[in-house]
């Protein structure tokens, strides 16, 4: 099996190995980590998991837990080829989004200013093993009127200013088509604010609203040469985490051809609309009121970027800029489905 610095990592590489089931053991205050192998569970020595593992990883697909042990079926995962995994998203948030698209119909907010990321995203939101009967749309209201009555599976539109098309595609939504409503929005409370400058009733956004996703790329430091140094006294402030935390820096070598960088990563941010949210929604909460019931127990871009820093996937630099962005202010890190373990 292959190296792994974290939960999604070791996951995956188990499902590349062929391993069937990855076993996850709290013993005293660590994890023991064994998979199945036709010999029976062998551990492995070489990846250290403290106790916050497991509760990560009963938050999976095809997780079962009882009592200190959870175990990670493998045989009947989803294919991880394409979809939400595929682009990094991690496990926690992908069952979040799995869960409150469970019936059909329904709207998926996508938002970002990439147009790279907003299209991959959109795909990767229904993105499903075998055939499917995917339709993309940009803006034209007869066409949706027309793809809305052709037995889909999806409807990917992008949305703009045109409050009718806005207002047919969550009208369709209601009645059972499943719409992927791409918005170029910084985050997602952003975009929930542009549905409403646009005049969608703030109702029919409560009750057709699944999912929002926000997404968006940051260069990718490169894992062969990156360098671990202290955080400085202002980085740590702003990345939520002690002064002299170790963090990574680029440097550069023949892997990365010298620049110190590697393919960019998608940071998300996630929000399953719950009966609390949705009631905020219909009764037109203002966005500081939605968003801090979303993010309780969610991160934010911001957030997703300071774990990503503290990893090693991003720079502090690209964290503490998208931070600012976001007009984060210096808190606590929290329990966060990116987090990795050293």
């Amino acid at each position: 099996m292959g190296d792994a610095d974290s939960l999604d990592q070791l996951v995956q590489a188990a499902v590349d190995a062929g391993i069937p089931a990855v076993h996850l053991v709290r013993d005293g205050d660590g994890v023991r980590i064994l998979v199945r192998t036709v010999s029976g569970l062998a551990p492995v020595r070489s990846l250290t998991a403290t106790g916050a593992w497991l509760d990560a990883a009963q938050a999976l697909p095809n997780a079962t837990r009882r009592a200190d042990r959870v175990v990670i079926d493998l045989v009947h995962q989803e294919s991880r080829a394409g979809g939400l995994a595929e682009l990094g998203m991690p496990g926690a948030m992908r069952t979040a989004i799995e869960r409150a698209t469970l019936a059909p119909g329904g709207v998926i907010l996508v938002a970002s200013e990439d147009d790279v990321a907003l299209t991959a995203t959109m795909a990767a939101a229904v993105h499903a093993p075998g055939e499917r009967h995917i339709v993309e749309l940009c803006g034209d209201r007869a066409d949706l009127d027309i793809a809305a009555q052709m037995d889909c599976d999806a409807i990917l539109l992008r949305g703009g200013a045109d409050r009718a098309l806005l207002a047919a595609a969550f009208d369709h939504a209601q009645r059972g088509v499943r719409i992927v409503l791409g918005i170029d929005a910084p985050d997602v409370m952003a975009a929930i604010a542009r549905l409403r400058a646009a005049r969608v009733e703030r109702h029919v956004i409560a009750f057709a609203l699944r999912v929002a996703i926000a997404a968006r790329r940051e260069q990718g430091l490169c894992s062969a040469c990156r360098r671990p140094a202290q955080a400085m006294g202002s980085e740590s402030a702003l990345l939520g985490v002690d002064p002299g935390t170790v963090i990574y820096r680029p440097v550069g070598c023949a892997a990365c051809d010298g620049t110190g960088f590697a393919e960019p990563v998608t940071l998300f941010e996630t929000v399953a609309v719950d009966p609390g949210l949705r009631r905020l929604l219909a009764e037109g909460g203002d966005v500081a009121i939605l968003a801090r019931h979303a993010f309780v127990g969610a991160p934010t871009l911001a957030g997703s970027a300071r774990v990503l820093a503290r990893e090693g996937r991003i720079t502090v630099d690209a964290a503490i800029r998208i931070a600012r962005a976001a007009g984060a202010a210096p808190v606590a890190a929290a329990a966060h489905p990116h987090l990795l373990m050293a």
